[in-house]
């Protein structure tokens, strides 16, 4: 689904392949398993695959099923290395991007359960360095529990510095935030933070000694046996490494500082060995890894008593859902440049898939693929149905009185979306492209693209889009509904004033950093929309296109970047150089290059 993507997307799965992920359309008409055998369900996984790679232009591919403490299946399909045909196999070495967070949660419930950390304690006691202004003097401490939870209410990134050559380190990170503000005060919100998991990790070096990396492989990668993963990438594995790909072609490695955060380099068949750990209540052969207590708090859903929230539950760096047929499934994706991983597991019945590809073509297909492929485990092993995918719900006419109080504007996950009455139509603007939201019997709204701006049309990436309106703690929310749970995809904003001085700074503005290796975004245009102070962020591919994010001044010279979550509330400053003023944000400069 080609839509606008933020460019701090770079350590996350597409979020549109990840809100649809739930109630996503088959990728073909799934037969049952309850009474079938697993060379059915390979052979069906065999045949699905093949069909998406063709279809999509997948370049290479790693899958692999997990019962308990068994690898049931595990195969590549396509390349590894394109330009030299070589083919992906289960021990081809992917980078696995955001999973890596799970396993530096790993390690810091090792130190948590060795007595050397209490997750609940302010983070400065672990990390004496550490240090943010904020605008929430109110708020609780930064722990390392919320961080693990994504509700530091820390930025989601600071990108500057993030991919280079030679990356800084975890302690250079940290000092470079003294300046920098919190989005939100803790516990407020869900707000995944690449950057909070990445001060995590430097917890782990001060409290242990050792450099992250170090860590991770004598405490946990080499007690597993996963020989082939690491942190950093290594010499004795560059064989393995499948080389990332965008529209055919290759891409840069472009080494990460952030570790924590998405570092990790492993195979479908190293990530089996992981999960069984899980599986067999952390303990990996005769080695116990991780107390079951420790685990069993990983996997416990922490965020009940936050609202704004809606539905969207996490452990300790685990994504915890809860699905109709299946019960409680506990998961996590990962994208870094064009490479993204998936891993969906079933604790109670000790079943997971993980999925892996090498392309940007491959991402929402094998995140469908992953949760194909944990159904039909589900059912061969359960011999319980899952359901499959309920028939639409039949579209109704609304006056076009009652659809004006869904009008507005409102910051999405694909940025600022006005949403229009038209006639008797609700049209959402997305990306400059219009779609219509219809009202069904069942209160929901389905999303259809406008052809020609006004035709409306059926596409199968739509078909399951269910959205509602729901008032929750002062915002009006777009949500997104699958069975009885909300997933909050945006928040209605309104208009603030515009100081002058801003109105005054409109324009293009270029990235001062031009030559820096890695740079992920490059131009910023400030512009006014129907009373919003708007800036159009440009991303550099692979990273996406760009995002429109709506600002709030704050004063003359600072604003934030309006609604909730993911690279929300970052702030964005105006300082004097000699060349006059520039803009600051995600740290990095930006001088005006043009006037609008």
């Amino acid at each position: 689904m080609k839509m606008r993507r933020s460019i701090a997307g770079a350590l996350c799965a597409a979020s549109i392949a990840g809100l649809l992920m739930w109630g996503c359309a088959s990728l073909t008409a799934r037969p049952e398993f309850t009474k079938r055998d697993m060379p059915e369900v390979t052979r069906y996984l065999t045949t699905l695959i093949s069909k998406s790679m063709k279809k999509n232009k997948i370049v290479g591919m790693s899958i692999a099923l997990v019962d308990d403490q068994k690898l049931l299946w595990a195969r590549g399909f396509g390349f590894a290395d394109l330009e030299n045909s070589v083919p992906a196999t289960k021990n081809t070495v992917y980078r696995v991007g955001s999973i890596s967070k799970v396993f530096t949660a790993t390690a810091v419930m090792q130190l948590a359960q060795a007595d050397k950390v209490d997750i609940d304690a302010p983070l400065g006691t672990y990390v004496p360095e550490f240090s943010i202004r904020t605008r929430f003097p109110d708020a609780p401490d930064i722990t390392a529990r919320n961080i693990m939870t994504h509700h530091s209410g820390l930025p989601t990134d600071y990108l500057r510095g993030m991919f280079a050559q030679s990356p800084e380190s975890l302690e250079m990170l940290v000092s470079r935030i003294h300046d920098e503000y919190t989005a939100f005060p803790s516990e407020y919100v869900f707000c995944y933070s690449n950057l909070a998991m990445s001060i995590l990790g430097r917890l782990v070096e001060h409290v242990d000694g050792r450099e992250f990396s170090r860590y991770m492989h004598e405490e946990i990668l080499h007690p597993l046996g996963m020989n082939r993963s690491s942190f950093d990438r290594r010499d004795e594995t560059a064989g393995l490494l499948a080389k990332s790909y965008y529209k055919g072609k290759r891409q840069d490695e472009y080494p990460l500082r952030d570790k924590p955060a998405g570092s990790l380099y492993s195979s479908v068949a190293d990530m089996s060995l992981f999960v069984s750990m899980i599986f067999a209540d952390g303990r990996a052969g005769e080695t116990q890894l991780l107390h079951p207590s420790a685990l069993q708090e990983m996997l416990r859903v922490q965020n009940n008593d936050t609202p704004l929230d809606l539905d969207t539950k996490t452990g300790l760096n685990w994504l915890i859902h809860e699905k109709e047929g299946m019960g409680t499934i506990v998961h996590h994706s990962g994208g870094v440049v064009s490479f993204y991983s998936y891993l969906y597991a079933v604790p109670h019945h000790k079943i997971a898939a993980i999925v892996m590809t090498n392309c940007v073509e491959g991402a929402r297909a094998s995140n469908e693929i992953c949760m194909e492929a944990l159904e039909a485990l589900y059912e061969l092993k359960t011999g319980t149905t899952v359901p499959k995918n309920k028939k639409p719900v039949p579209d109704v006419s609304f006056d076009p009185e009652r659809l004006e109080e869904y009008t507005g504007y409102y910051d999405t996950i694909a940025g600022f979306v006005p949403l229009r009455l038209k006639g008797s139509r609700l049209v959402a603007t997305i990306g400059e492209k219009p779609f219509v939201l219809v009202p069904r019997q069942d209160g929901t709204f389905g999303l259809k693209p406008l052809l020609f701006g006004f035709l409306p049309r059926n596409k199968p990436a739509f078909n399951t889009m269910n959205i509602v309106f729901k008032d929750v703690s002062g915002y009006r929310m777009l949500a997104h509904k699958e069975g009885e749970t909300l997933t909050r995809v945006g928040t209605r904003l309104e208009a603030p004033v515009i100081p002058d001085a801003w109105q005054k700074r409109l324009g293009r503005y270029e990235v001062v950093e031009q030559g820096e290796y890695g740079i992920s975004v490059e131009k910023i245009t400030l512009r006014m929309e129907d009373g919003f102070l708007l800036g159009d962020v440009t991303g550099v591919p692979p990273w996406g296109t760009g995002i429109s994010l709506a600002l709030l001044p704050l004063d003359k010279g600072t604003a934030v970047v309006m609604g909730l979550g993911r690279s929300r509330g970052d702030t964005v400053t105006i300082r004097e150089s000699g060349a006059g003023e520039v803009l600051y944000v995600y740290g990095y400069t930006f001088k005006r290059i043009s006037f609008e």
